[in-house]
């Protein structure tokens, strides 16, 4: 091969070789915006301050040791006309945001909260939220939907098994009201050794429905229990579902975000 082929080989490799490589650059770095608008750089940010809020509960009751965990803003999926279809991408769509929250905050294992308590609350953080378009057509019985995806993502069913409310083997998606107030004065006297599933029977489910132009909110409640005084080590009871705005004063007592 003459020096001048061996120069014009050269040539095209490095051309073909930068073609691939802005090829690759615009593929994913598409696909990397794509997914911080779903907010994966925030919920990494999260995840991070609820580990470190967890430690400082253990040596400080100073407020700054509550995490910092920002509501996420999900883009609705474009959704066509068919209505079942629409319910299957909208199930996906909710499965994601809560593989999301459970996963940001530890799922549910770490205290991401002031560690003494001196009065037992329903706290909570808004992990995400999305806003039906107006031009779609409103989404009944979603549970059925999100249960069907469940059924075909054996990773998300596993990752999120302990994640939602349970009563009588059945998950709720959606919560409407958690009336933990009847059983305080039980809970409040012997943390220890209160059954925190005896407090879930006081939720009262919601049928998940999504209309046109309505915001829906993923939440995450957490209860903390002091469960040695001296080493500070504590117990957390965590659940995450899916409601409307307007649900937040009925679904925790006190909103970190």
């Amino acid at each position: 091969m003459s020096k001048g082929e061996v120069i014009s080989a050269t040539t095209a490799t490095v051309i073909i070789s930068a073609t691939v490589i802005l090829l690759l650059g615009a593929i994913f770095g598409g696909f990397g915006g794509e997914l911080k608008s779903q907010g994966v750089d925030k919920a990494l940010a999260c995840k991070a301050s609820v580990a470190k809020a967890s430690q400082f509960g253990k040596i400080t009751d100073s407020e700054v040791s509550i995490a910092s965990c920002e509501s996420i803003v999900w883009e609705v999926p474009k959704l066509g006309k068919d209505s079942e279809e629409n319910k299957k991408l909208m199930a996906s769509f909710i499965v994601k945001q809560y593989e999301q929250c459970w996963d940001k905050f530890h799922e549910g294992k770490l205290n991401p909260f002031t560690g003494d308590r001196v009065a037992i609350e329903n706290r909570c953080f808004i992990c995400s939220q999305f806003t039906m378009p107006q031009d779609t057509s409103r989404l009944d019985n979603m549970d059925e939907a999100i249960s069907w995806r469940f059924s075909i993502d054996d990773a998300a069913n596993n990752s999120l098994s302990n994640a939602f409310y349970v009563r009588d083997n059945k998950r709720y998606y959606g919560v409407q009201k958690i009336d933990l107030k009847g059983l305080f004065k039980k809970a409040y006297l012997d943390l220890i050794n209160a059954e925190y599933e005896e407090w879930i029977s006081t939720i009262e489910p919601w049928d998940v429905t999504l209309k046109p132009g309505s915001t829906y909110y993923i939440y995450n409640t957490f209860m903390v229990e002091k469960k040695d005084a001296v080493i500070r080590s504590f117990g957390t009871h965590s659940k995450i579902f899916l409601g409307e705005p307007s649900f937040q004063p009925n679904v925790c007592d006190k909103l970190h975000n």
